[in-house]
């Protein structure tokens, strides 16, 4: 008895859940973006669609140098679920319902104090300077990622509209 009561709290609470950990209903991932027409139709299905892109780049700041896992978002993102951000790398955490705005970005607590940097430093990333304003310490959709020691960064998919970023890994998420 005790054992069945178990099993359907936590089927109850992986289905309360479940979209919540994943950032949404539904993922698509590709290691090239959808043609056009594809993604067309697919905003036809979605009351609401992000989308993300995943790199791994170098950033610098001054001398120091770490590899880093970006994530590109857009206006929609996330679309459940909230990020949780902070002003130092021990701040008390808020949470925030978009991510980084145009010209910004945000990196975790731990590529912070890598980079030693600090919000308000600018970075640049293939000729674009953006500038740190938050610690990123949550993002709803990270179990996608699976278990990843990677250090993070995030931005806004406009910032770089017009920068190449050179990765031999690219994955897009819808």
């Amino acid at each position: 008895m005790t054992l069945t009561l178990t099993s359907a709290s936590i089927q109850r609470y992986l289905a309360d859940n479940l979209d919540q950990m994943l950032g949404s209903d539904l993922v698509v991932e590709s290691h090239a973006p959808m043609k056009r027409d594809d993604e067309v139709a697919f905003r036809s299905l979605a009351p609401r669609l992000s989308v993300t892109q995943l790199s791994d780049i170098t950033l610098t700041h001054k001398d120091e140098w770490a590899r880093v896992q970006l994530k590109l978002v857009d206006d929609a993102y996330p679309l459940q679920g909230n990020l949780q951000v902070g002003d130092t790398p021990a701040a008390t955490q808020r949470a925030v319902s978009q991510g980084p705005r145009v010209g910004e970005i945000w990196l975790d607590s731990r590529l912070a104090i890598k980079l030693r940097t600090q919000v308000g430093d600018i970075l640049s990333i293939g000729g674009t300077d953006l500038t740190l304003s938050a610690i990123l310490f949550h993002e709803p959709d990270r179990i996608m990622e699976g278990h990843s020691m990677a250090l993070r960064a995030m931005a806004h998919t406009m910032s770089l509209k017009n920068t190449s970023i050179k990765s031999s890994k690219v994955r897009t998420r819808y």
